[in-house]
């Protein structure tokens, strides 16, 4: 190969070079473009609640993170350090993000307004966390608690509707919360799943407690009973109500349901503890 030839190729890989650094820069300025866009959504850092469907919510991440403790700079913040999951429910320290994040709390959590909530974030604790952003001028990022993250908890039945119970949640201490919870029945228990349908060629009108199941064709019908039955909390019999056992819905999955025209928040799902539908002898 001649020297011209080389000169030659090598002048075409220049070039070629010049071209995908040229690319790569058009690539760093659309992404510091986009970063600047993006910082200007960052909240304050005081780390007020962001208006809902607004850009912030639409654009960030949230994760696990551990609460190591305050942080020691203003203890208005705290200190936590990413998870990864090890199992079902359960999380340890994310071995390539050691470093502690900053994090910020939402009113709502430090006042305690709400008792589904831990009053305070403690140390230990872990914690949904959002990223909601970072100053372009600094590079400080920013983040904010959102919700504590939840295991089962027991609650004392207080009602029973159509498709869900109402309790109180029974706390560490064994003494109940008061504030009123609505829980999801199990699937196969609620109203909504058999009521007016027809399954098997059995047709079924179902109430919160009791239904009828029907064969069109012989007009056989048959009356059923949850069993056991739920029995709510009773001043007058002494009995403390049924203990439920459920498990937080995630926030996507949260709905309302109206009860007696009013809105209620759906937050739990109760585990099936064995209550199935049995023929009513009595009736």
């Amino acid at each position: 190969m001649s020297l011209q030839a080389i000169a030659t190729g090598f002048g075409k890989v220049k070039q070629r070079v010049n071209e995908i650094a040229t690319r790569m820069r058009g690539y760093d300025e659309r992404l510091a473009k986009l970063e600047r866009s993006f910082a200007q959504l960052v909240p304050d850092p005081s780390a007020v609640e962001a208006v809902p469907n607004s850009p912030i919510h639409e654009l960030s991440e949230t994760f696990v993170a551990r609460v190591t403790g305050a942080d020691p700079v203003d203890d208005t913040f705290y200190l936590a350090v990413r998870q990864q999951p090890t199992g079902l429910g359960t999380w340890e320290d994310d071995p390539d993000d050691v470093d502690p994040i900053r994090v910020a709390t939402l009113p709502k959590l430090v006042e305690g307004q709400d008792p589904d909530y831990a009053t305070n974030v403690v140390e230990g604790q872990l914690v949904y966390v959002r990223w909601d952003g970072r100053d372009d001028s600094t590079g400080d990022e920013f983040y904010t608690v959102v919700a504590p993250v939840r295991g089962p908890a027991c609650f004392r039945l207080f009602g029973v509707g159509s498709d869900t119970l109402q309790g109180w949640r029974i706390l560490s201490d064994g003494s109940e919360s008061s504030r009123l919870e609505y829980i999801w029945k199990p699937w196969q228990l609620r109203a909504s799943t058999w009521d007016g349908k027809t399954y098997g060629g059995m047709s079924y009108t179902c109430g919160s407690e009791a239904r009828t199941v029907e064969n069109p064709t012989s007009g056989v019908t048959e009356s059923q009973i949850i069993v056991p039955p739920y029995w709510v909390k009773n001043e007058i019999s002494n009995y403390p109500g049924d203990v439920i056992v459920a498990i937080p819905l995630p926030a996507g999955e949260q709905t309302t349901v109206t009860i007696v025209d009013a809105e209620c928040r759906v937050n739990w799902l109760a585990l099936n503890d064995g209550r199935a539908w049995m023929e009513n002898y009595t009736s």
